[in-house]
């Protein structure tokens, strides 16, 4: 786990708005349009990036595949998908 930085960036909070600099950004993977959670700990504030959520039959997809994996059965990550209702990448 990285340690605190010798030269830690300053941010401004403005009408209760922050931006956070974008090396940092770079570095948590977090983008334009994710959700973080903020809580307080010992007087500082923590921004956590928030996990995904499974879409619905996701989980449950997953688990059927990892068991056809293990009797030696695989399908293309395209047709998972498309039982999801999603595309391959």
């Amino acid at each position: 786990m990285e340690t605190t930085e010798k030269l830690m960036p300053k941010v401004t909070v403005r009408r209760g708005k922050l931006s956070i600099p974008a090396d940092i950004r770079e570095r948590v993977g977090v983008h334009d349009g994710d959700e973080l959670e903020v809580t307080s700990e010992a007087g500082r504030i923590v921004l956590t990036p928030l996990a995904e959520e499974p879409l619905p039959g996701e989980l449950e997809a997953l688990d059927e595949a990892e068991e056809e994996f293990r009797r030696g059965q695989t399908r293309r990550l395209s047709d998972v998908l498309h039982g999801l209702g999603g595309k391959a990448k």
